[in-house]
């Protein structure tokens, strides 16, 4: 039966792919005037059916595309090693920061970061320590002192997180991010420590880690990290200085 399903699958996918550029399709699909399917990035730069040389048309294949959405797709980088496969509307997610594919340096997220780097995921933390040393760090906790802006590359529990700290409109935003998909994001947690100099006050709050293919301003705007008003983050600052740390690890089921 297990060979069966197998086989099914296979033969979904290979309906599933697009006769010009051979990925598969996502919605909308959309048919030639002889029935015959084209994706809709494919479908903008051509001017006739690929396979029959007919007129093209705007009506959508609808059973195709019910079928995509149910469909679980292999990633692009199967034939470098990567098993997973996922649905087609986590498949894009995965792509983007799989180990197996290359990827531009995650760093270009920073907003103070223009990096030309591309290379494989296994490759990046060289890169960092070569090219970006200052930003790199190795310990599930460090301390941050900066009042203002601050960024930090963080490899620890064999993953790869960002950790980013931006001032805007009276308010202090704090997140980190897991390079990797959402689902993998949902394994850890990350704790923000605020200490106050009389030794007594003391903020802990703690956040489910982000993942990387989400942009810094729609975690700052979900409120799913640490935000804090200017004035109370003042209360934390001896010396010029911001006592905060930030702790990631592993929830624990």
């Amino acid at each position: 039966m297990d060979t069966l399903v197998r086989d099914f699958d296979h033969a979904l996918l290979s309906d599933l792919e697009c006769p010009v550029c051979t990925e598969y399709m996502i919605p909308p699909i959309t048919l030639c005037y002889n029935g015959h399917n084209v994706c809709m990035k494919c479908r903008l730069n051509i001017e006739c059916c690929p396979i029959c040389r007919g007129r093209l048309s705007g009506i959508r294949n609808i059973t195709l595309e019910r079928i995509a959405r149910r469909q679980m797709y292999p990633c692009t980088n199967r034939d470098k090693g990567c098993s997973q496969a996922f649905s087609m509307d986590l498949i894009a997610d995965h792509q983007a920061v799989c180990r197996y594919g290359p990827m531009k340096c995650p760093m270009n997220k920073f907003p103070s970061i223009k990096c030309s780097w591309k290379g494989l995921m296994s490759e990046f933390k060289g890169h960092v320590a070569e090219s970006h040393g200052d930003y790199y760090k190795d310990t599930p906790s460090i301390r941050s002192h900066n009042i203002g802006n601050a960024e930090a590359v963080r490899f620890v529990l064999n993953e790869t997180f960002l950790c980013y700290k931006s001032m805007k409109g009276g308010q202090w935003f704090c997140v980190v991010q897991l390079v990797g998909t959402k689902e993998e994001a949902a394994k850890y947690k990350s704790q923000f420590t605020l200490f106050g100099a009389n030794g007594v006050d003391k903020i802990i709050e703690t956040f489910v880690v982000r993942s990387f293919t989400e942009d810094f301003s729609d975690s700052f705007q979900s409120a799913k990290c640490l935000v804090l008003d200017d004035k109370v983050i003042r209360n934390f600052v001896e010396d010029g200085k911001l006592n905060l740390t930030v702790t990631i690890s592993k929830i624990e089921k």
